[in-house]
């Protein structure tokens, strides 16, 4: 079934043209979400077709509930539903250069075009684009002139019997053309997928934006998987050249697939590392002084930070539990939850310092034990220190 919709149109006007870019959406399936949802519905249910839309019609599956289970669906590529749903557009002012591309995609996708064999132009007027480029280079002119010459000698043809089938080819592929189409949204997927990305022709990916514009507007639950390949909807990386995703607009948001082959092999490898002490030197300075971009010099002493914690909280355990004195045990107590906070993993060959306390607070703390450590030690005077100690 399918569901009329009073026109509504996108357009992309060129400025000085006899036509502007227009794509309306026409018609589509009756209520998209609901047939996708009963598309994968029926292979993932033992409920018959029948018994899913009486749930949906008896508001047991919500419309919320319909688009969760359509988006986990979608994560797994199983894609053959998504043929289920249909679109149609009216495209027009576009030229013959676009509808050479255009016509390429040839699965789930049907097209009427604008005959230039049983369309005759009358007075040799043909409707045609300039691109943006040419207006720049300041050769419109010269190009509008070329046209008018090509018209005037079109219509002597078709006056002196010459078929518009034949008179044609003196035509430029800036002529303007018309299209009917119905594309199914596993088509339209894939029509986005290449011809929304900054590479592709910018007729096309006019074209192409306009599309999904119409389909935002009556199914935006499914309009916003209309993406370029790279968008996190869709492959989620860009696989052209490296080269051309340097160039691209986008590709700083949007990694390269080389790059993610790169990281992954890295961290196999075992060469990813977490952020280093020095690191944190960097960042740290950067904070406090924004115009210096050199790191302060890490101290040794800010590197032995965990280790005196370690050294402090055993001697004063050990010590604190041979003489009994509580106050000792404290500190034990507090050296030995510092070290833990010092090293985030269990295992203390971990040489990082947690990034949430302060490198110079944990070497103050560090040293302030070790030497209320050694100084219960030496006070002490335990009998199996050597004489000389005092």
């Amino acid at each position: 079934m399918w569901h009329n919709i009073s026109p509504r149109t996108a357009s992309f006007p060129l400025a000085g043209d006899v036509m502007a870019i227009q794509v309306t959406l026409l018609s589509h399936s009756d209520d998209p979400l609901r047939s996708l949802y009963m598309a994968y519905r029926t292979c993932y249910s033992q409920l018959t077709p029948q018994q899913v839309a009486k749930r949906i019609g008896d508001d047991r599956i919500t419309r919320e509930e319909m688009t969760q289970f359509i988006e986990e669906r979608l994560k797994t590529g199983h894609a053959s539903p998504l043929e289920q749903v249909s679109y149609e557009f009216g495209i027009s002012g576009v030229s013959r250069a676009f509808s050479h591309q255009f016509v390429r995609h040839r699965v789930g996708i049907s097209f009427e075009q604008q005959s230039q064999r049983y369309v005759t132009y009358k007075e040799g007027e043909f409707p045609y684009t300039v691109p943006e480029t040419v207006r720049k280079a300041g050769m419109q002119d010269r190009m509008d002139e070329l046209f008018d010459r090509v018209g005037e000698l079109y219509e002597e043809m078709v006056a002196a019997g010459i078929p518009a089938e034949d008179a044609r080819f003196l035509l430029p592929n800036a002529t303007n053309t018309n299209f009917k189409i119905t594309v199914n949204f596993q088509s339209l997927l894939h029509i986005c997928d290449l011809r929304l990305c900054t590479r592709a022709q910018w007729e096309f990916r006019k074209v192409a934006a306009l599309m999904r514009s119409e389909v935002m507007k009556v199914t935006p639950e499914l309009g916003r998987y209309l993406q370029p390949k790279c968008g996190e909807h869709r492959l989620g990386y860009c696989d052209e050249s490296e080269k051309d995703w340097a160039a691209c607009p986008i590709g700083r948001v949007r990694p390269h697939k080389e790059v993610l082959f790169r990281i992954y092999e890295a961290y196999r490898k075992g060469e990813t590392q977490p952020l280093r002490e020095q690191d944190w030197d960097v960042i740290e300075e950067k904070t406090r002084r924004p115009g210096r971009l050199m790191p302060r010099p890490v101290l040794p002493l800010g590197r032995m930070a965990p280790w005196l914690l370690a050294a402090a909280a055993v001697v004063l355990l050990v010590w604190g539990g041979a003489t009994g004195d509580r106050e000792i045990v404290v500190f034990g107590v507090v050296a030995a939850a510092a070290w833990l906070l010092a090293f985030p993993s269990p295992a203390p060959s971990s040489v990082e310092i947690s990034p949430t306390i302060p490198r110079a607070n944990l070497t103050f703390l560090g040293c302030s034990l070790f030497v209320t450590a050694v100084t219960e030690v030496i006070c002490a005077r335990p009998p199996f220190l050597p004489k000389f100690v005092p």
